[in-house]
């Protein structure tokens, strides 16, 4: 009886060389994969930076608190940085920021009666988020806001694109 060949040499060849691809495609998707979550976390960082930055007080800059004790969202203060100047480019030198920005106030009436929320206006500050953005973060605040007669319940989002 003969002794067949179970394993030739080109098999041998071809498996290994498959192996090596399979290990160098796992190890790319592995550090792609942790540079996206390095880059998220950096721009979730950034936007919580921004948020912070947005609730502070300042008198002629980007910063609407009411006043250094009072963090209430001065809403005249929004309008006229808004009217003043090209708000979208300001937001970046201001802030030293590398992403672009878009920041979105909701404010909401409460109405009693109902025991819910009534949305009365939007206020938007930078530009709007294009389609082909490579990846956007957001983050929501709620804070009271004033507009010099009347209070309301302001739902801030920050986002942060590129």
């Amino acid at each position: 009886m003969k002794k067949g060949i179970y394993f030739s040499f080109d098999a041998l060849i071809a498996s290994s060389i498959f192996i090596l691809a399979i290990i160098s495609f796992l190890s790319y998707w592995h550090s792609l994969k942790e540079t996206m979550i390095s880059e998220d976390s950096f721009s979730m960082e950034e936007a919580i930076r921004i948020s912070n930055s947005f609730f502070l007080y300042s008198d002629t800059g980007f910063g609407f608190a009411t006043s250094l004790t009072n963090k209430k969202i001065n809403l005249t203060k929004i309008e006229n940085f808004k009217n003043s100047r090209s708000a979208d480019q300001i937001l970046k030198e201001e802030l030293s920021t590398p992403y672009d920005i878009y920041i979105v106030i909701n404010l909401h009436e409460a109405d009693l009666d109902h025991a819910q929320y009534i949305e009365n206006s939007k206020y938007n500050l930078g530009e709007e988020i294009p389609a082909d953005a490579k990846f956007v973060s957001k983050f929501t605040r709620i804070a009271p806001a004033f507009d010099g007669s009347m209070e309301y319940l302001a739902v801030v989002s920050f986002y942060i694109y590129k």
